[in-house]
């Protein structure tokens, strides 16, 4: 493996089937938007991204060998249970499919029909042994649900017998009128809902009874690096802290990776690395999201700046994530 390989972990694809039923329907209606000419946007994007050619353009330019796709908000997250079986469904088969047309370029993180933990145990059983599949992408919340409660625990079992990683990203934070303006819930709300989520799966005592669940955190861990002395003030202080866990919260950090997506600043990546380890994180960019102002780029010139060795930045870049997902040299 060359020092230079880069596998990005945060990369999301919208199937041109997903883009025109949840656009069309209307679908998670904070999430579409209009441009000036009508044309129904996810989260600011007319183009779903459908053209891998002009993607692995973009990706051959930036020196990124392989992408791990996943999808963005709505996700299959909706209120009609049929619906987000169907769904998820389709999705994860154009995923899988593209992983084929592309060998050793694209992977992916199947969407699970969450509102049904029924429906989404059948699903990952079936997308589980498609071409390509390499964990499961799951929201920091389910229509609201906390992911910590019982009934998502057979996911985390199934998750451990698969020995597949879950990637944790942020979705529809609470917040009210106050995150709606300058971006905040995007800036902000975010990170947030990462770091709580994250949090609750150490305090629910979830990490415990399944010792194996490894997960990915989005956006290098969102506060979570950040809120080390806090989470251990609270397990000394707080008698519920102590309920379901019997050891300090940052013990459980070993269980968690975080990518560098949208860490432009080197502070931000000392601190992430400082409380995870250089083993556990990943190079992860937010495409297309990350991508629109350098962000790509300034994260890649951060890493390299931030006088790692050589063994360490390649881990860094590609070794450390082959070793999570098991992937092909």
């Amino acid at each position: 493996m060359e020092e230079t390989e880069r596998i990005d972990v945060h990369a999301h694809y919208y199937p041109e089937s997903y883009f025109r039923d949840v656009v069309q329907g209307a679908r998670g209606s904070r999430a579409i938007l209009q441009d000036t000419s009508g044309r129904g946007m996810i989260f600011g994007l007319t183009d779903p991204r459908i053209d891998p050619e002009a993607r692995l353009a973009d990706m051959d330019r930036l020196g990124i060998k392989a992408q791990v796709l996943s999808l963005a908000n709505p996700n299959v997250y909706f209120e009609e249970e049929g619906e987000s079986r169907d769904l998820a469904r389709t999705t994860n088969n154009a995923l899988s499919e593209l992983s084929q047309n592309f060998p050793g370029r694209f992977y992916f993180l199947a969407s699970l029909p969450f509102g049904s933990p029924r429906d989404a145990l059948h699903e990952l059983e079936r997308v589980s042994r498609l071409p390509g599949f390499v964990g499961v992408y799951m929201g920091t919340n389910i229509l609201g649900e906390k992911i910590d409660q019982p009934k998502f625990w057979p996911f985390f079992a199934e998750m451990e017998h698969l020995d597949r990683p879950i990637f944790l990203h942020p979705i529809r934070p609470e917040g009210g009128e106050r995150l709606r303006e300058f971006a905040l819930e995007v800036l902000i709300g975010f990170p947030f809902e990462t770091t709580l989520a994250a949090s609750r799966l150490i305090f629910s005592g979830a990490l415990d009874r399944y010792p194996r669940l490894r997960v990915i955190l989005a956006h290098f861990g969102g506060y979570l690096p950040y809120a080390v002395a806090r989470l251990r003030y609270g397990f000394t202080d707080y008698d519920e802290c102590r309920v379901r866990i019997s050891r300090s919260p940052e013990t459980y950090f070993d269980r968690f990776y975080a990518d560098t997506a949208m860490a432009f600043d080197a502070p931000s990546l000392r601190c992430a690395i400082e409380a995870l380890g250089k083993k556990r994180i990943l190079l992860g960019t937010d495409f297309p999201f990350g991508y629109t102002t350098r962000g790509v780029e300034t994260t890649l010139e951060t890493l390299a700046g931030l006088g790692l060795s050589p063994e360490d930045l390649a881990g860094i870049l590609s070794g450390n994530l082959r070793a999570l997902l098991r992937l092909p040299k």
